[in-house]
């Protein structure tokens, strides 16, 4: 035996396997001390970091918990309170680019006949399948609406990811179908569903600005585009009255659309414009409303974060 190996020292070898527990337990030890258990149905304890900040932390330390299926949760307090969430897989199904593909398609064309169906309804000369009135819908109506989406979700994503979370691209749903009649509108907005591909209410944020961002990054998106398509499309509207068959269709303007057109026509002309809206300011109000809906703080609706990140634990 040489002399090196002479100074080789015995391995220390545990005498059984570590339980989940104790994993995790060792796991966050190399960034916080743990001063005491916390009761409650997931695994917590009261910490204080090693070093650094403890956002600094709980970040470092959830991006090794997120190999694990565990995400890390830390309240602040005197001391902190860090919790760990199981997670598995299978909470975030991702979909694949063909379900993506197909959401996105079915979304266009179903805006190409939203918008073709409020022309028609304006104009009782044409039909929504006549191919001008066709091509007038994907000008002014789905190309706006469908970019105007398709920007947003970039966005977010971006922004998303810049914070440590990957959420993938929204998908959203449009009804192709405006009318029961000629003097009933159902929905005239087209947008009604969207969908996150992650599980809103499960995403861990290292901090709270990270979550206030995300609850505000959609929601402003929507309505600025929204804003600048109703400004643009209520001066294209014109003056003289359409071709009505049955009750005119009246989209009632939210205060900031109508305090910004009133610096360009009278409330007169407004009140006139109302009645056979262009399919641009159509197509605007329509992501507009979307936007204030999303900041209703229901569970899952960019809303609910910002509502939890200025008031939450």
């Amino acid at each position: 035996m040489s002399e090196d190996e002479e100074q080789l020292k015995p391995l220390l070898l545990q005498k059984k396997a570590w339980s989940s527990l104790e994993l995790l337990e060792h796991i966050i030890d190399r960034h916080f001390r743990r001063l005491r258990d916390e009761l409650g149905p997931f695994p917590s304890w009261q910490v204080t970091p090693i070093e650094g900040t403890a956002s600094e932390a709980v970040a470092q330390l959830d991006e090794h918990l997120h190999e694990h299926g565990w995400r890390a949760l830390l309240d602040v307090g005197e001391p902190y309170v860090l919790t760990l969430i199981d997670l598995p897989s299978d909470r975030h199904p991702d979909q694949t680019p063909l379900v993506q593909t197909l959401f996105w398609v079915l979304a266009t064309l179903f805006s190409l006949t939203l918008g073709a169906t409020w022309i028609s309804y304006q104009d009782s000369s044409v039909n929504w399948y006549d191919t001008a009135v066709l091509q007038s819908s994907a000008m002014y109506f789905c190309a706006p609406l469908m970019t105007a989406i398709g920007v947003t979700s970039v966005v977010r994503k971006n922004i998303f990811q810049k914070h440590g979370v990957d959420v993938g691209h929204f998908l959203v749903a449009i009804s192709p179908i405006m009318f029961f009649s000629k003097a009933v509108i159902i929905w005239p907005f087209g947008l009604f569903f969207f969908m996150n591909q992650k599980f809103m209410q499960t995403v861990a944020w290292s901090n709270r600005r990270g979550m206030l961002i995300s609850g505000v990054v959609t929601p402003i998106c929507f309505i600025t585009s929204g804003l600048i398509f109703s400004v643009v499309g209520i001066l294209m509207t014109a003056n003289n009255p359409v071709d009505f068959v049955g009750m005119p269709a009246i989209i009632q303007l939210n205060s900031i659309t109508n305090l910004i057109v009133s610096f360009f026509i009278t409330p007169e002309e407004i009140a006139v414009r109302t009645v056979w809206l262009h399919p641009l300011a159509l197509a605007g109000q329509s992501l507009m409303t979307f936007g204030w809906i999303l900041l209703l703080p229901i569970p899952g609706f960019p809303g609910y974060r910002l509502v939890w990140a200025i008031f939450g634990r």
